[in-house]
């Protein structure tokens, strides 16, 4: 009969828990920090330290109520809840400013002024642009001055001028000509050391007539001729041309087309080769000679 006591309560207990529908966890779990599964909020038993964690919604179980999530947001942080208006880098202090801003100090403008009183007025630069800025005359180039010329060209009646032409052919290599007796004609003689010139009479000649003696000596080393010729007023053997002469002896000459400009004692030469013939052609200004120097006899 106790048996039979017992199995009653127990059946009896049984179905006030099954239709109460409510159990409880012992309370000695409770320590562990489980959640608790009555009807409070879900994350209410969370620890503090994980409120800030997101979870994404896609990985929760579906067997969760949307009305039992919670979610985190972000804290408050320097853009200020998104808004950049806050923020220094935006700030419009730090942008140019939009008002006038003038590019020439106060302090400046005295210096300015005493320059633009130094610059000339358009009075000065008119003297040396004639009469414009903008228009510059320009000078001419003076011609350059002929100073060889710059001086009398009357020669002493007591003078002459002694131009004398050499003319001298040789062979490139001497030592291939022989021994060959030398014909020489003499009709002329000068001595630049003593100032003298004797000149060998020629007939129908008047000595008179110029003061200009051209000497011209032709020396044919190829074939051992050598001559000595003189001329009154021209040119013998080689054409020489005198365009100027000074009171001093010097003399501007023309020869082969070369004009010179030479001075007492001065010389133009040339060199040319032909096959084995070299020719060295030269004038030589002697300058004034005394007519009273000047000897002509019918010998030398």
């Amino acid at each position: 009969m106790k048996r039979v006591m017992v199995a009653l309560m127990v059946l009896l207990l049984a179905g006030v828990i099954v239709s109460s529908g409510a159990f409880s966890i012992p309370s000695s779990l409770s320590g562990l920090g489980l959640p608790s599964l009555g009807s409070s909020s879900y994350g209410s038993s969370v620890p503090a330290s994980l409120n800030s964690y997101s979870t994404p919604a896609s990985s929760l179980s579906s067997n969760v109520p949307s009305s039992d999530l919670q979610v985190s947001t972000p804290a408050q942080t320097a853009f200020n809840n998104w808004d950049l208006s806050n923020m220094e880098f935006f700030s419009p202090s730090n942008h140019a400013s939009a008002q006038p801003v003038s590019a020439i100090p106060q302090s400046d403008y005295s210096d300015i002024a005493q320059m633009l009183s130094q610059l000339p007025t358009s009075d000065q630069m008119s003297q040396y642009y004639g009469g414009g800025a903008s228009t510059a005359t320009a000078t001419p180039t003076p011609n350059a001055t002929d100073t060889f010329t710059d001086i009398s060209s009357t020669i002493p009646d007591d003078q002459v001028l002694f131009i004398e032409t050499s003319r001298n052919a040789m062979l490139v290599d001497p030592t291939a000509q022989g021994i060959i007796v030398p014909n020489v004609t003499m009709n002329y003689q000068f001595s630049d050391s003593k100032k003298q010139l004797v000149l060998k009479r020629k007939p129908g000649i008047d000595y008179n007539t110029s003061q200009i003696i051209f000497g011209f000596s032709d020396s044919d080393d190829v074939n051992n001729r050598y001559s000595f010729d003189y001329g009154i007023g021209s040119s013998p053997g080689v054409n020489v041309i005198v365009l100027f002469h000074g009171a001093d002896g010097r003399a501007r000459i023309s020869v082969n087309g070369v004009q010179k400009d030479l001075k007492p004692g001065e010389k133009y030469e040339e060199i040319t080769t032909e096959g084995s013939t070299r020719t060295v052609l030269s004038v030589t200004n002697w300058g004034l000679v005394p007519k009273a120097n000047v000897n002509v006899t019918d010998t030398i």
